[in-house]
């Protein structure tokens, strides 16, 4: 069981106004597929939930949260990842890696 915050990416958002945000519960083999400041599309389940802290009597209807029970999490940029590596850019941290003097660079 884990849960992400979803929020629009602020790039994509008009000047002036906030990124809208939504909570995702992640379930079995999703959970630690995102890291925090992945950019991820998310297929799903939009649900409810009772919340009784948010419900007072004095309101008269009941207040329910939303959430969304994610099926599928797919990472649509990734751009430091390896599988991006070229083979030439393999040999160079190849290289750098026999470098005594790596960390004095």
């Amino acid at each position: 069981y884990q849960k992400l915050t979803l929020q629009e990416s602020p790039g994509s958002v008009p000047a002036g106004r906030i990124p809208r945000s939504k909570e995702i519960i992640v379930l079995n083999d999703l959970i630690d597929m995102a890291k925090p400041g992945d950019e991820i599309e998310v297929t799903g389940t939009y649900t409810n939930n009772f919340e009784a802290s948010l419900n007072t009597r004095t309101q008269g209807f009941p207040v329910f949260t939303t959430y969304i029970e994610a099926n599928y999490i797919k990472r649509t940029t990734d751009l430091y990842s390896s599988d991006n590596l070229t083979d030439e850019d393999r040999d160079d941290i190849r290289k750098l890696s026999r470098d005594p003097k790596i960390v004095k660079r």
